[in-house]
């Protein structure tokens, strides 16, 4: 908080992520290229690769004054989002039961918060949420060469649990002007 003749507080919050999970057979030769023809994997059962990824953040700003004229302003700001990805890569031999590749993300959830008061004869308050979610989850078998026998099958599984976000901005100015809290 903070307070005289003439006050202005302003508080910002950012949290932005990129994610990059990936699980891969093979070597990887840059540009998203994966190189398997050195793999060769005999399981009596089971082939499994998968890639799980999950987040769960929290962002919040709060901004405080009081004097004669007094403005307040809290901004939060939640940006995620990035790739997890299975990946098997190209030439390889592969003989078992049953393949599963799976990835994906099995937990999205976070809490933007913004808060600001002012206090005074003249003066505002604006508090406000904005931001993005934007997870991707990708199986990839890159063919050339590969040899995948499963006698029982094969699962490919991309999936993006469903987010759950909350978020709340109050804005309260005690004053002659505008109190706006925006999410």
């Amino acid at each position: 908080g903070s307070g005289g003749f003439i006050q202005v507080g302003n508080a910002d919050a950012e949290v932005s992520y990129t994610n990059n999970n990936r699980a891969f057979i093979g070597v990887d030769e840059g540009g998203g290229s994966y190189d398997a023809s050195a793999v060769s994997i005999d399981a009596g059962r089971l082939v499994r690769l998968e890639a799980d990824s999950s987040f769960n953040v929290s962002v919040a700003s709060n901004a405080d004054g009081g004097g004669f004229i007094s403005d307040s302003d809290a901004d939060s700001v939640f940006n995620v989002g990035g790739a997890t990805q299975a990946i098997l890569g190209r030439g390889a031999t592969i003989d078992t039961r049953s393949a599963r590749m799976r990835a994906g993300y099995s937990g999205i959830t976070g809490k933007v918060e913004s808060d600001a008061t002012s206090g005074g004869l003249f003066g505002g308050a604006s508090a406000d949420n904005t931001g993005t979610v934007d997870p991707s989850a990708e199986v990839v078998v890159q063919g050339s060469g590969l040899d995948l026998f499963a006698s029982q099958g094969v699962d490919l599984l991309a999936f993006n649990a469903d987010p759950t976000f909350t978020q709340s901005s109050d804005a309260t100015c005690y004053c002659i002007g505008p109190s706006d809290g925006n999410n």
